[in-house]
């Protein structure tokens, strides 16, 4: 494993194999250690997942919920079908009918313009597909699962989570980075250090 990390240049900080629930490998590399704190990328999307989920339990939403019903202020003037039809469900699978992702764009004019509206700016993108057809990897779409979170709790993605997920499952010191609206990203920038990170799979 770490020979093909090598020959494909990857900067590996850890490696951690569990079985059972149970750490039988670890190894420590580079600039990574024990207690060192580590962005999880995509990974970041399983957390999210699992607030929707808690939420949907907690009656605050459900699955077939229409995303334009969480925004009416940030809709464009003319609402297509295929806009009005995502789901949450959608964003969930990554099926809202986008062809491509927006993230990297999104990312781009947020570095452009440090006071971009990143739900209305989603909202105004071409939706090409009928929600629930067509998958496309979409981080941004993750991204909106957490602005709806936090708009129909008054919390952030990260605060929901900490008494219901973080705390009783003993992770500390994570933490998530955040627009500059204060929406946590939800499809990445979450952090952990990789001890704990696997507990929510076990």
């Amino acid at each position: 494993m770490l020979g093909m990390a090598e020959a494909d240049s990857l900067e590996l900080h850890s490696i951690m194999v569990l079985k059972d629930g149970y750490v039988i490998y670890e190894n420590w590399m580079g600039a990574g250690h024990a207690d060192s704190l580590h962005i999880l990328n995509s990974v970041s999307k399983t957390y999210t997942s699992l607030a929707i989920g808690m939420a949907i339990e907690e009656g605050k939403l459900k699955l077939d919920d229409k995303l334009v019903s969480f925004f009416p202020d940030k809709l464009p003037d003319i609402v297509s079908g295929h806009l009005a039809a995502i789901t949450v469900r959608d964003l969930l699978s990554m099926t809202c009918g986008h062809a491509v992702d927006h993230t990297y764009e999104m990312q781009q004019l947020a570095k452009e313009n440090p006071r971009l509206d990143w739900v209305k700016q989603f909202l105004s993108y071409l939706v090409e597909f009928a929600p629930g057809e067509v998958y496309c990897y979409n981080s941004v779409g993750t991204f909106m699962l957490s602005a709806i979170l936090q708009k129909i709790t008054g919390q952030t993605l990260f605060d929901y989570l900490t008494p219901r997920l973080f705390e009783p499952l003993g992770i500390k010191g994570a933490c998530w980075l955040e627009n500059n609206e204060g929406v946590n990203y939800g499809g990445w920038g979450c952090t952990s250090r990789p001890r704990t990170s696997p507990r929510p799979g076990n």
